[in-house]
C-alpha cells in the first residue's frame, strides 16, 4: 500500500486522514489484518503521514473545534496501525495543544 498519488490531490491532508481512518476501521472489524499485513500497514501509515502531513500543526487550526475530533480520531487510528513511536509522539503533541474544555457546560445563575 503505497500512496504517492496523494501528493497530487487538491487536499492531501483530508484524503490521507480519511484513508487512514478507513484502513483503521477495516483493521478494527478484522483484527487479524494487523498481524497478516503488519509491514504493509506500517508502510501505508508512513506514506499517509508523509504525503498528507498528518502530524503538522498549522496556525489556522488554532480554535478549529472540528480539529479536536480529527486529532482524537487520528491518534486512535495511529495507535491501532502504527509501529513507529514518532507517529504516536506527533499525535500526542497535537493532543496536548488542544484547549482544555469543561466536561459539561457551566450552569447559569438563576434569575
Amino acid at each position: 500500500m503505497c500512496l504517492p498519488e496523494l501528493a497530487d490531490l487538491p487536499n492531501p491532508q483530508v484524503t490521507a486522514r480519511r484513508t487512514l481512518h478507513h484502513i483503521a476501521n477495516r483493521v478494527r472489524s478484522n483484527p487479524r489484518l494487523a498481524e497478516l499485513a503488519a509491514d504493509q500497514l506500517h508502510a501505508a501509515v508512513d506514506a499517509l503521514d508523509t504525503r498528507g502531513q498528518l502530524l503538522t500543526w498549522s496556525e489556522k487550526q488554532e480554535g478549529d473545534h472540528e480539529f479536536d475530533g480529527r486529532v482524537l480520531h487520528l491518534a486512535e487510528d495511529l495507535a491501532l496501525l502504527s509501529a513507529g513511536p514518532d507517529h504516536l509522539a506527533g499525535a500526542c503533541a497535537q493532543l496536548a495543544r488542544l484547549p482544555s474544555r469543561p466536561s459539561s457546560p457551566p450552569r447559569r445563575a438563576g434569575p
